[in-house]
């Protein structure tokens, strides 16, 4: 891996006379383990890796949209995609008659006539001591690292960009545990931020990493009883139907630590995660989407699914929690028993920069220096700036962090704010509620009332009235389902599996619209 990491390098080097920082380098791929040969090159060179998920490709506007936003330079995609990605260039570039808004270098993964093929650039001959000579860029630690949507988001643009000091914050080091030797298997693309942090820190922790075909959980469990996995990290969306596969014909002795990097919808996921990973820790992660840092985690127990807290702070990260209404921050010391204020939650970082005459890291700025070179007003800047999460919710009794919902998604009901994944939480408690969204419907007196559409599950009868009814046991008044309860037949989804809230919302308005339209 790593001569064809360097061999690609040097291409890349030749290609933009050596200077390759800020070169978007975009990655689209379903072989997981090629993805990591540039990923690697742009790091070197600090570059900006892009990665797509292959799914990118069903849907041309969305390709084109993906062109337009990041302007790639370089592009590494499967051969069998060439002929799409170029139909969607030639559109782009065809409705922009002044110039071409987008013209990256192609490389494909497999042969094309047209192009030259990563093959071709890793398998070329060069000399060892030339590849000794190779030396990666000092690279600044606020340098952007990788730009890509984020995968926790409802709908497009989610953007993240991920800077340097991101790959190895304190906290990204801590989960999950990874010891030199150990296997570890997660299922994502580059696309998944969390897989970046994975991927990097299994290079140099001389860990086995396992990438599995296919998507179903029948390869799941065959992959970590074949390869005797230690430790898996899984995003919360795919676990959801996790157990209606026969995994007991499987044995999962070997995993000692299973990762989520979101909070699963359904209480009875947890419950039988626990049931059948008895001997092994269970984590729940909570991270800054935005900056791919980890925030908080907790482990998964049975006394933490009363309240399902994401956890305690990371050491290195500072937050306040503003009130909706007033913009001014809230008392998070909260005594035992009392109701936490509420509000939009903020984080800010906190460094301890380096020096000069300490600094032993060899490829630092500061490394060797006569004076520091980390800028001033970056490290400022970084460190001392409030930014929003997009979250909503409260610090608890305990310090912990408990996080409600999205901000956009609140629903504003006679002036307070209520979070539409609460309510989503508590209609998943039904077992005849496969997936639910939850969104606001216009009032004249309320402002806003909740309004579920729900996908019933297959084989098991649920009703309006036993919707409303589960509503009115488990959460106050002002939850209540007020804009009422509508039974789909399926959802629109987005590349990475997640309900696409803002085509759902849009589409169910246009229906009742011209409804009201056909009423009158």
């Amino acid at each position: 891996m790593r001569r064809s990491s360097v061999k690609l390098a040097m291409w890349l080097q030749t290609l933009y006379c050596g200077f390759c920082t800020n070169v978007v380098i975009t990655v689209c791929t379903s072989n997981q383990m090629f993805a990591t040969i540039p990923f690697l090159s742009s790091l070197y060179l600090d570059a900006i890796f892009n990665p797509w998920d292959v799914k990118y490709f069903d849907n041309h506007m969305r390709l084109m949209f993906f062109l337009v936003e990041y302007e790639p330079e370089v592009m590494f995609i499967d051969s069998k995609n060439y002929d799409t990605l170029i139909q969607c260039i030639n559109t782009v570039n065809r409705n922009n008659r002044e110039e071409n808004i987008v013209s990256p270098r192609i490389v494909t993964f497999g042969q094309r006539e047209e192009v030259e093929s990563f093959e071709a650039i890793v398998n070329r001959n060069i000399d060892d001591e030339e590849l000794s000579k190779f030396a990666h860029e000092r690279i600044h630690p606020m340098n952007i690292a990788a730009t890509m949507f984020t995968p926790n988001g409802a709908n497009y643009p989610g953007k993240i960009y991920m800077r340097v000091f991101a790959l190895t914050y304190p906290s990204n080091q801590e989960v999950p545990t990874m010891p030199t030797g150990s296997v570890g298997l997660w299922h994502g693309s580059f696309a998944w931020t969390f897989n970046v942090v994975l991927m990097l820190r299994s290079i140099i922790n001389r860990v086995t990493v396992v990438k599995f075909s296919g998507s179903t959980d029948e390869n799941l469990f065959g992959a970590i009883e074949k390869f005797k996995v230690n430790w898996v990290c899984l995003e919360g969306i795919k676990c959801t139907d996790m157990f209606k596969t026969d995994f007991h014909t499987h044995d999962l002795s070997s995993v000692k630590q299973v990762v989520l990097s979101d909070p699963l919808y359904k209480q009875s996921t947890y419950e039988l995660l626990l049931e059948n990973f008895k001997n092994t820790s269970i984590i729940q992660v909570y991270s800054i989407s935005s900056e791919g840092i980890i925030a908080a985690y907790q482990q998964v127990t049975v006394d933490w699914l009363t309240n399902q807290s994401r956890g305690p702070l990371a050491s290195n990260i500072q937050i306040k929690i503003l009130d909706m209404q007033t913009k001014n921050p809230v008392n998070l010391h909260v005594k035992l028993n009392a109701e936490p204020p509420q509000g939009e939650i903020f984080f800010k970082y906190m460094f301890k920069w380096c020096k000069p005459k300490t600094c032993d890291m060899r490829h630092c700025w500061n490394y060797q220096a006569e004076k520091d070179n980390l800028d001033k007003k970056a490290k400022s800047a970084i460190a001392t700036s409030w930014s929003s999460t997009e979250d909503y919710g409260y610090v608890n009794s305990n310090q912990e962090l408990q996080v409600e919902g999205r901000k956009k998604t609140l629903i504003k009901y006679k002036g307070a704010h209520i979070a539409a994944e609460r309510i989503e939480r508590v209609l998943h408690y039904h077992p005849g509620v496969a997936e639910a969204v939850v969104c606001a419907m216009p009032n004249k007196d309320d402002g806003q009332h909740p309004i579920a559409y729900i996908r019933k599950e297959t084989g098991i009868e649920v009703t309006k009235e036993e919707i409303i009814e589960l509503m009115s046991n488990h959460l106050p008044d002002k939850y209540q389902l007020r804009g009422g309860v509508h039974f789909k037949m399926d959802f629109p989804y987005l590349p990475n599996g997640r309900i696409d809230r803002a085509l759902v919302i849009n589409t169910e308005r246009l229906t009742i619209f011209v409804i009201d339209e056909h009423t009158l």
